[in-house]
């Protein structure tokens, strides 16, 4: 009997050793944390040949310091293409205003052989007229003669309002290709006026670039070399804050639903008990993950977790990469 006390004594036991293992690495409201901050990416648009490296790995600098002098490497292509475009530009509204102009040709030609035609047509009836009237002079019958002039007249008229209508079709199509043609170079205009705009932005860049920090920080990655070419948007170095402004940690499925957006919660330093700081959860996870060694309680025991992040100010004692506790109160 008291080997069975002993056996249920340490089963008992290893349950609540278990539990209260548990119960400590993955219950309670404090947790590991790494204070961090993201690598800031320098990089270029545009294709370019490194001409002077300012600065050395692990350098700090400051913002607007000299980081690197380059050259663009399409500026010379980019020329030509710009003046390839001017230049088509200007072949086509020179060729459209020709043909237009062609047109305009052709119905100014057409209204002089209108006007021609009707002026031969009206000196014709006055030469028939003034026969008639000779012939008329002869003739006593008053009735005849005055019949004829009336004819005459209408002749007169008829062609007179003939030629007026086809006059006016022919200067209403005449004034609309003229409004055309008056029109026809503005866009194009506009065209190449911005892209004799982008040519000026373009020379101001064909000397040598200077690239300067945007912040104050460290460089931690240097990926090229002095005379290194390079492509569009290729990393040329990285930088990042001398102090950390992200706190990254990762609570059990237990606390999940007590986090709350904007709230500031307790970052507390490992090494110094006496220091600590608020930070402002500021995201989090939709997926829970395993939590890496170095930030679970028992590096030993895997533990899944939800990564969030808390923003703290950059004005803080904490190194970059420090392991810290936060404290979800």
């Amino acid at each position: 009997m008291k080997l069975n006390s002993i056996y249920i004594f340490l089963f008992v036991g290893t349950i609540a050793l278990v539990y209260i293992s548990k119960k400590y690495i993955s219950g309670g409201n404090e947790f590991f944390g790494v204070a961090e901050n993201l690598n800031r990416e320098i990089n270029l648009e545009y294709p370019a040949q490194i001409k002077k490296l300012a600065v050395t790995l692990s350098q700090n600098v400051k913002k607007g310091d000299l980081l690197a002098v380059v050259y663009r490497t399409d500026l010379p292509m980019k020329f030509n293409m710009i003046d390839y475009s001017i230049q088509e530009l200007n072949s086509k509204n020179s060729f459209e205003i020709q043909l237009l102009k062609g047109e305009i040709g052709k119905i100014e030609a057409e209204k002089k052989i209108l006007t021609t035609a009707y002026n031969e047509k009206i000196k014709q009836l006055e030469l028939e007229g003034n026969m008639q009237k000779t012939l008329m002079n002869t003739i006593i019958i008053i009735d005849v003669k005055k019949g004829e002039n009336e004819f005459l007249k209408q002749k007169m008229l008829g062609a007179q309002n003939q030629y007026h209508e086809e006059l006016k079709l022919i200067e209403t199509k005449l004034m609309n290709f003229q409004n055309e043609l008056k029109k026809m170079s503005k866009p194009i205009e506009a065209q190449i006026r911005k892209l004799e705009g982008e040519r000026e932005l373009l020379k101001k860049q064909e000397a040598d670039l200077n690239i300067y920090a945007p912040q104050d920080g460290i460089i931690s990655e240097l990926v090229v070399q002095n005379e290194q070419k390079i492509d569009a948007y290729k990393v040329l170095m990285k930088i990042y804050d001398v102090r950390p402004n992200i706190v990254t940690t990762y609570i059990t499925e237990s606390n999940v639903t007590s986090l709350v957006p904007k709230k500031e919660y307790t970052i507390m330093s490992i090494h110094n008990k006496n220091y600590q700081i608020q930070g402002k959860l500021i995201g989090q996870s939709t997926r829970i993950t395993l939590i890496p060694e170095r930030l679970r309680k028992v590096p030993e025991m895997k533990l899944w977790g939800r990564e969030i992040q808390l923003q703290i100010s950059s004005d803080n004692n904490f190194l970059q990469g420090e392991k810290v506790k936060v404290v979800l109160r």
